[in-house]
């Protein structure tokens, strides 16, 4: 079992280099940081109806247009929200319906 364990570690050395599982770790740092300021915002809840421009959805949510705009813009690489025409947020095909909260 110790030998298994020694090749595998030896591969994913050799397959990852040490750069990449950091910046994993430091990209899932942000990425958690960025959806808990989502929620707490409840922007999901906001969307609920369709998609928004972020003037409104800052205005509905009590936050920065610029800042919210960066925050759904990092949601979106990761498929949490979609960007539609640059500026309309919407629920994510990975979020789906069942992160409102009166479901």
């Amino acid at each position: 079992m110790r030998s298994l364990s020694a090749s595998l570690a030896g591969l994913s050395r050799r397959l990852f280099p040490p750069p990449l599982p950091l910046l994993d770790l430091v990209a899932g740092q942000w990425r958690v940081h960025a959806l808990g300021v989502a929620a707490r915002l409840g922007v999901a809840d906001a969307l609920a109806d369709g998609p928004r421009d972020v003037a409104q959805l800052a205005a509905t949510t009590g936050s920065r247009e610029d800042s919210l705009f960066r925050v759904l813009r990092a949601l979106a690489a990761d498929g949490i929200f979609a960007r539609l025409f640059l500026e309309r947020p919407a629920v994510g095909p990975r979020f789906g319906q069942a992160s409102t909260r009166g479901q």
